[in-house]
């Protein structure tokens, strides 16, 4: 009876998500404790790790030949160096008054 959902890869995916759903509560826990200036170094800390789970597991890159692995590791490096370029540029103008 319902012998499908005993599949390996139905299991994997259950804890991808449980995973991904304990990870944002840690998220809103975060944000309501008072820990000053190192509340966005954890949150950094937990988007990265929930971006890894999703990248390594949900996506399946385990599976895949060590080519493709450094394709998505390179193109997720990419992405993040685009990123913190453009926060760089963004928080390192000054603010311009209003005429």
């Amino acid at each position: 009876m319902l012998s499908y959902l005993r599949q390996p890869h139905l299991r994997e995916a259950r804890l991808v998500y449980a995973s991904l759903i304990g990870l944002l509560a840690v998220n809103l826990m975060v944000v309501h404790l008072p820990i000053g200036v190192f509340r966005p170094i954890l949150l950094l800390a937990v988007a990265a790790i929930q971006a890894g789970i999703t990248l390594w597991l949900s996506m399946e890159v385990k599976r895949q030949p060590p080519l493709i692995r450094l394709y998505a590791f390179l193109g997720s490096f990419f992405v993040l160096a685009m990123i913190t370029l453009t926060l760089n540029d963004y928080l390192g103008r000054p603010i311009l008054a209003m005429p």
